[in-house]
């Protein structure tokens, strides 16, 4: 019988408990936070909570887009790809 993962009942990392969210974004999009993740040596909900916490938020975002840079991605809002 496959083990059943546990729900964390005391407070992480930032003194809350974490609860279940749901977001819709594109494959692209969630593609783009796992490789963004995976380049910080992350898990995708660890940079969504450190960029919803973020007091620098502009540091993070150009962090994040410099991420992209060294990834390649040509995919940049700040570039005029926003619709």
């Amino acid at each position: 019988m496959p083990m059943l993962k546990t729900k964390r009942s005391s407070p992480g990392q930032y003194g809350e408990t974490k609860k279940l969210r749901s977001v819709k974004v594109t494959d692209t999009a969630w593609d783009g936070w796992q490789r963004k993740a995976d380049y910080l040596g992350i898990n995708r909900n660890d940079l969504i909570e450190r960029v919803g916490r973020s007091l620098a938020f502009a540091a993070i975002v150009s962090s994040l887009l410099a991420i992209d840079r060294l990834l390649g991605s040509d995919e940049n809002p700040a570039n005029g790809d926003r619709p």
